[in-house]
């Protein structure tokens, strides 16, 4: 018996395309993140910070946040992605929804794209005047951190240079 034969192109095409989603489970939605209005919005109002993980089912809780923003079990979001984090809003027609738990079922495409893996710390930053939630994945906490020192440093360098011993 002779194996069966298959042009090239055949080959590639399968292997490129994407897989099912799994029952029960939603594929996330692409929506453009208009960046400069997500920077306007964060910078003009209080924020409210936690620290939460993602369950190896792709589970976020936080009750403490989600009371926050009054947004009850079985509030629909919608979710808008950046390269390393994720917006959720609320929308009447929004794949995502707050279970009974406080916990909110994050797709996995959307959890790979933003870089947010099971059980690793996400940042969680509420702004209840603007009803949204950004989600950071650790690796945001750490670039953040690391800005943080090294404009501390500057300052510190800058103020030696100049003369200033405050």
């Amino acid at each position: 018996m002779t194996p069966p034969t298959f042009d090239s192109d055949d080959v590639v095409i399968r292997a490129l395309s994407l897989p099912a989603v799994l029952p029960g489970r939603t594929r996330a939605r692409s929506r453009k993140l208009d960046v400069g209005d997500l920077y306007a919005r964060v910078n003009n109002t209080t924020l409210h910070f936690a620290l939460s993980s993602v369950d190896h089912r792709g589970r976020l809780t936080s009750r403490q946040t989600f009371s926050h923003l009054q947004w009850p079990p079985g509030k629909t979001l919608t979710s808008t992605f950046g390269r390393n984090y994720v917006l959720l809003r609320p929308a009447a027609d929004g794949e995502l929804t707050v279970g009974e738990r406080g916990r909110l079922l994050l797709p996995s495409n959307l959890l790979h794209y933003c870089g947010i893996g099971a059980h690793r710390q996400i940042l969680l930053i509420a702004a209840a005047d603007h009803d949204m939630l950004v989600v950071h994945p650790q690796q945001n906490i750490a670039e953040m951190v690391r800005g943080f020192h090294e404009a501390q440093f500057q300052r510190n360098v800058h103020r030696r240079v100049s003369g200033d011993h405050r």
